[in-house]
């Protein structure tokens, strides 16, 4: 984006702020495509660009080089820029951990995840511990029984064409 973003509002600045729901104090929820993620995502200048990045340069300037767009509200569709700082990564992960959003904990000063890939917690009877390869495995019980119905009926199906 142009080094004068904040003097000089590109061309396509009303369009954007259009699909921005604003609430005073809250968050501006974005109204319009998101990826996958949550984020929303906006078409300017030839290419598809975060949300809130873009909110970040129109009212505050230019992304400084090697940084991240954080969000003080731990919402991925908010472009309300007071709710917006630039980060470096090490700060943005940081930021995650504390606020309990990656699936990690710290034990013994390492990190340790809480949580599969799914999202299902790591605890009681969702934590199978596989010790039989030489080394200790978690793994997530929910996930490998829905695996194990899944390949059961790809079994069933494969036997029932022959």
């Amino acid at each position: 984006m142009r080094d004068n973003a904040v003097q000089q509002a590109p061309i396509w600045a009303e369009r954007f702020w259009s699909k921005v729901l604003k609430v005073e104090g809250e968050c501006w929820e974005w109204q319009a495509g998101k990826y996958p993620t949550g984020y929303g995502r906006f078409y300017a200048e030839g290419h598809y660009r975060g949300t809130h990045r873009i909110s970040y340069e129109l009212t505050k300037g230019p992304i400084p080089i090697g940084m991240f767009i954080c969000h003080t509200c731990d919402n991925h569709g908010c472009v309300n820029p007071m709710h917006l700082f630039a980060g470096a990564p090490k700060d943005n992960t940081q930021d995650m951990i504390r606020k309990g959003r990656s699936g990690l904990t710290q034990h013994k000063g390492r990190r340790v995840r809480t949580h599969c890939n799914k999202g299902h917690e790591w605890s009681g009877y969702n934590l199978q511990v596989n010790k039989s390869e030489g080394y200790i495995k978690h793994m997530c019980r929910a996930c490998r029984l829905e695996r194990d119905r899944i390949n059961a009926a790809k079994a069933k199906a494969k036997k029932s064409q022959q």
